[in-house]
């Protein structure tokens, strides 16, 4: 794409792979709360069917995403659950072929990152052998500042010396990722994936400039 210098990527649900965490996740909340089922038709409280629970907290998760709200604690607030299990980042992947596009996409443009994730992102970048085909790295973990705060993004710009005009935002959060970047001026591609994919457009601020139904389309945008 002619002017283009710049595609950041957010990275959980756009080129990590959290599906297995997040059913880690709903399941280890499901076993220890009490999440009422449909037994039935009858609202049922007190149930020891774990697989049941898990299944109606998913359901609550996938109703949240649908309204553009965060999924995991809208489910936890409809539940009453106060206590936010723990995410096992052990149970995250790269989507099978990830480093090849990411080395692709790389010998054309700078590539980096604009992602809600803590101090150790670029330990795990390192582990999946893909660290290397990112020129910067913005994580809110390290900065202060997370998605959907433009301060993210206007930080991100400042670090890299760049204009808004000259950038792709890629990511799966139409809330997160799409209208703030868009607010700023950055081109957006949605990658409808996960949760995130779920997301509803129901406004102009939150319209992609493209949407891709996979992370494996990208080529199609920057490449063809």
């Amino acid at each position: 794409m002619q002017n283009i210098e710049w595609i950041f990527l957010d990275m959980g649900g756009t080129f990590i792979d959290e599906s297995a965490a997040w059913e880690d996740r709903i399941r280890r909340t499901a076993a220890v709360n009490d999440i009422p089922i449909i037994v039935d038709g009858t609202l049922t409280y007190g149930s020891n069917d774990a697989v049941r629970k898990a299944e109606r907290f998913r359901e609550e998760m996938e109703r949240a995403a649908a309204e553009n709200l965060p999924e995991y604690p809208t489910a936890m607030q409809k539940f009453g659950i106060q206590y936010r299990e723990r995410w096992d980042h052990t149970q995250e992947r790269l989507y099978k072929g990830t480093e090849e596009l990411l080395q692709r996409l790389h010998e054309r443009y700078r590539l980096g990152i604009i992602a809600n994730q803590p101090d150790s992102a670029r330990q795990r970048l390192e582990k999946f052998g893909v660290l290397k085909y990112f020129d910067h790295l913005t994580i809110s973990g390290e900065i202060g500042f997370s998605k959907p705060s433009p301060t993210i993004f206007r930080e991100t710009l400042r670090m890299t010396g760049t204009s808004a005009e000259k950038c792709f935002m890629v990511g799966d959060k139409l809330t997160n990722d799409i209208a703030p970047a868009k607010k700023l001026g950055f081109h957006t591609v949605w990658v409808k994936q996960e949760y995130g994919g779920m997301n509803r457009i129901t406004d102009d601020s939150l319209k992609p400039d493209l949407t891709v139904d996979s992370f494996f389309s990208l080529p199609e945008v920057f490449l063809g």
